[in-house]
């Protein structure tokens, strides 16, 4: 599987393909991460981009990659990537991943 998506609801449904033992690969912004990396509670940590539990908790057995996915090399690895791939689940808003 993979997955592109923010929030809540698009990394959720990632996470239960995951549990049921999918192998998902999901690809997040460089730098930045995803907006739920920002979101409290949070855990203690030396990293701050990993101290969201909201975060942790609905990307647990996933795999992770850092695409721009705006840019031609990232959404190029992208298109490779899904040529690969069973499933392709996105929650952008209608027609962003189609620029």
């Amino acid at each position: 599987v993979l997955e592109a998506t923010t929030s809540l609801a698009g990394p959720f449904a990632g996470t239960l393909l995951a549990d049921m033992g999918a192998e998902v690969i999901k690809c997040e912004m460089p730098k930045t991460g995803e907006i739920i990396r920002y979101c409290p509670p949070f855990l203690p940590s030396s990293d701050p981009l990993e101290q969201s539990i909201i975060h942790l908790s609905v990307n647990r057995n996933k795999k992770n990659v850092t695409l721009a996915l705006n840019q031609p090399g990232g959404a190029q690895v992208f298109r490779e990537l899904a040529a690969e791939a069973d499933v392709v689940i996105q929650n952008y808003k209608p027609g962003t991943m189609d620029k």
